[in-house]
């Protein structure tokens, strides 16, 4: 019993001394860490706004990293190194990612990782940005200081009378595994406790939620709202309720006069979404350049309604601007870093593709890029589309720097066109010539043939990007004139999805400071559209409207009847006629404003669109078949 007792009288003095010799090191590190860690992702590491308590709780996390590491190797500096790489790998490449569209690293990335390879080849990850030099040299002297300190005594033996009879090797395989289980249960609940920390942190707009929370705890805190609640006042009666409205059951839409395109002829409707197009001449005074950047686009008058529209994202995750137009669904009401076509998106869901096939058109789609971005090979199956041209489809005859050209897309919307001339077909085509990496230098491109007045070079991304835009222009230019001399009806929709990821200087200098109030973020978050028809339509110039709204705008000037959920949308657009993931513009006070300060009517309507896409998203046994059919189904309305 004596020689029990001191064996343990020996381990615990040894724990004690490891942890006093070793617990200040193991601090200083994970400190160390934390502000590495902030540093690498290009954020400030202090202001009179940092979410103070994030920092302790990521120089946690580091701990948690680095006992992983040990449970598994036993080597206390090889895990601290490898826990700090690790740890720095991701703020870093957060960095990078912000560089690249304007936008942190988000939950629903790690669902897209081929869409992300993709897209970085059109990116350059040289010349390495100034925080990320000083971090790795910090970093090389954090690793250096590891080697001033011991390796971890593991002892091999207990030396108490009921090990004495086991062989040596037996004991010290005991003894690792309980050092394993320790470290590993340590990591756990450090990991753990700063992952349920993260719970509540406030979000915040573009990248300030890495800045005000750290990189890690804003990531966790994006993932705590990826689990969704059913909204206050949620039912499948308070939804049956809505959708009564709208069903009439005659084959008629409540409020509608029956008509089914123009003269008795449904048109042709095509629908562009053009990578990256913005205006930047709306964020303040105007954009001064050496020659028009878009002239044919800004003259387009007769039979045509112009305006901007509200969109969720800026500088990428183009896949959220196409869900909102083809489902009516607002990113309003899903999760912060959600992404619906690679989470929400089920077999036979409901999209305007189901309205459209209801009617008898044969819908297709059109990506000139490869087909595993953003799961759209699935999530276009889901939605009914009858076929989809990706990059193969096309025979590479206007390439514009790495990317097929605007035009070569018209000449093959055209060319689909002459081929199913006889039949009532809907187009729906997303570009790829303006996407971002606007450093290119290679073939295909000469150079910039736009320039900005009175800078001198100094913006280089925004000159090649604005030259993008005007091939562009000149692409719209040969679609319309083809399609001016046809006799059948024929429709056209076209809207960016987001603005460049340019020069934030630029947009500052256009708009003449920061965009510091709602009012002002949300023109990064306008984007221009033009409906335009070979037949007489109202005109119409500045209207304001969200891309969740546009896809039925385009039903009613095709003189279409819209299905129950279109007509509901299009009742809510009169309440509420903009709206996006940060807020709405209301009627009532003629401004913008965040969604949760909506009150009266406009809080009423909002809260009833939270409770309908609800319904059609997440409540799959209760989902109503009035609002949301099936995509395959064949229903009139």
């Amino acid at each position: 019993m004596k020689n029990t007792k001191n064996s343990k009288d020996t381990m615990k003095n040894d724990a004690r001394n490891a942890l006093k010799y070793y617990g200040p090191w193991l601090i200083y590190l994970s400190i160390t860490a934390a502000i590495l860690a902030r540093a690498a992702s290009g954020t400030i590491l202090w202001d009179d706004k940092m979410n103070v308590i994030t920092y302790p709780m990521e120089a946690l996390l580091y701990l948690a990293t680095a006992f992983a590491f040990y449970a598994l190797t036993l080597r206390l500096r090889l895990s601290c190194g490898l826990a700090l790489a690790l740890f720095l790998l991701f703020p870093a490449a957060n960095d990078y990612v912000f560089q690249f569209r304007g936008d942190p690293i988000k939950p629903g990335d790690l669902l897209s990782l081929g869409t992300a390879k993709n897209v970085a080849a059109g990116y350059s990850l040289w010349p390495i940005p100034e925080n990320l030099k000083l971090v790795m040299a910090l970093s090389v002297g954090a690793v250096l200081l590891l080697f001033t300190v011991p390796p971890l005594r593991i002892p091999s033996a207990d030396g108490s009378e009921s090990c004495a009879a086991q062989s040596p090797e037996l004991r010290l395989w005991q003894m690792r595994r309980r050092i394993r289980l320790g470290a590993a249960a340590l990591a756990i609940a450090l990991g753990g406790a700063t992952f349920c920390g993260a719970a509540g942190l406030p979000q915040h707009w573009q990248n300030s939620g890495s800045l005000r929370n750290g990189f890690y705890m804003n990531f966790f805190a994006q993932v705590h709202q990826l689990w969704i609640k059913s909204p206050d006042g949620y039912s499948p009666e308070a939804v049956e309720a809505m959708a009564s409205i709208y069903d009439t059951g005659t084959g008629e839409v409540a409020g509608s006069d029956g008509a089914v395109g123009i003269d008795g002829q449904k048109p042709t409707i095509i629908v562009i979404m053009d990578e990256s197009f913005a205006d930047f001449s709306e964020l303040g005074s105007p954009l001064r350049t050496d020659q028009p950047v878009t002239p044919f686009i800004d003259s387009l008058k007769e039979n045509t309604v112009r305006g901007y529209a509200l969109t969720s994202v800026f500088g990428g995750t183009t896949a959220n601007a196409e869900w909102e137009f083809l489902t009516g669904h607002s990113m309003a009401w899903m999760p912060a870093g959600s992404v619906p076509y690679q989470q929400y998106v089920r077999d036979e869901a409901y999209s305007l593709v189901t309205d459209l096939k209801a009617l008898g058109y044969r819908c297709l789609s059109m990506h000139p890029f490869r087909p595993d971005g953003w799961n759209r090979p699935a999530v276009y199956e889901a939605f009914g589309f009858d076929y989809s041209y990706f990059l193969n489809d096309f025979p590479h005859e206007d390439v514009v720097r790495s990317f097929i050209g605007d035009r070569e897309m018209v000449w093959k919307i055209i060319s689909i066109y002459n081929e199913l001339r006889d039949q009532d077909v809907f187009l729906f085509g997303i570009t790829m010539q303006n996407h971002g990496g606007y450093d290119y230098e290679g073939r295909n491109y000469d150079g910039p043939t736009v320039h900005l007045e009175g800078y001198e070079g100094e913006y280089p991304l925004a000159e090649q990007y604005l030259t993008l835009l005007h091939e562009t222009d000149e692409a719209v230019r040969f679609l319309i004139e083809y399609f001016q001399r046809e006799s059948r009806p024929v429709i056209i929709a076209f809207f960016g999805d987001h603005f460049p990821q340019v020069e934030e200087e630029l947009f500052e200098e256009i708009h003449g400071g920061s965009f510091d109030t709602l009012e002002e973020q949300m023109q990064l978050y306008s984007v221009p559209y033009f409906i335009w028809a070979n037949y007489d339509i109202e005109e119409e110039e500045n209207a304001l409207t969200s891309l969740n709204f546009l896809a039925g705008d385009v039903l009613k000037m095709a003189g279409l009847s819209l299905s129950p959920y279109r007509s509901y949308l299009s009742d809510l657009e009169e309440t509420v006629p903009a709206m996006n993931v940060s807020g709405y513009y209301s009627r009532a006070e003629q401004q913008f404003l965040p969604l949760d300060r909506a009150t009266g009517e406009e809080a009423t309507a909002l809260n009833d669109d939270h409770l309908l896409q609800y319904n059609a998203l997440f409540d799959e046994e209760e989902r109503n078949g009035t609002m949301f059919p099936a995509s395959n189904g064949a229903v009139l309305w």
